[in-house]
């Protein structure tokens, strides 16, 4: 009986090599990649009917370290109606037995399945629908959120938030 030479044993062993290594890696960022969404924090709205003033995240991030606070320095922003996209988080019980929400957290990313949403400071706006109104829990899709936006710092089990909205409205941003 012929015994096999070496090169032919290492291409049996070859694509078990591969099947054993590359196999778990693949598998990972595939799912990575079929659960990541936009990263909407570059993404200004369109103003709407009624004159909402579009808003991006860079404008939250950016002045919530100014000196002065973020009131000083861009006071068109707080007290009149603004619209901003983002993707809803529910938190502490927030969501209803129903599936809907009076209260949740806007994000511009929702992360996806390794890696969990960023909770810095800037870029948590914690919503609550004005008069008690309740809206569906869209989650992991891209919503555009109006109301009257505030500063009221506030801890969360998550992070921290120094903004609020009191929503007038939430809409899927693909409608």
């Amino acid at each position: 009986m012929k015994k096999p030479s070496a090169a032919r044993t290492e291409w049996k062993v070859f694509p078990w090599i591969v099947l054993l290594g590359a196999g778990p890696v693949a598998l990972v960022a595939v799912l990575i990649s079929a659960s990541s969404r936009p990263d909407l924090y570059d993404l200004t709205p369109k103003t709407a009917d009624g004159g909402a003033k579009p808003l991006d995240w860079r404008t939250l991030d950016n002045i919530a370290s100014e000196p002065g606070g973020p009131t000083a320095a861009r006071p068109d922003l707080f007290g009149s109606e603004v619209q901003l996209a983002g993707y809803m988080i529910a938190f502490g019980g927030s969501q209803l037995q129903d599936g809907s929400v009076r209260r949740f957290l806007l994000v511009p990313s929702p992360g996806n399945w390794l890696h969990p949403p960023h909770f810095d400071s800037g870029e948590v706006i914690d919503v609550s629908l004005q008069g008690g109104a309740r809206t569906p829990l869209l989650e992991r899709q891209a919503v555009i959120v109006r109301g009257i936006l505030s500063v009221d710092p506030m801890e969360l089990n998550p992070g921290k938030a120094i903004y609020h909205l009191k929503a007038t409205g939430v809409q899927n941003l693909l409608r």
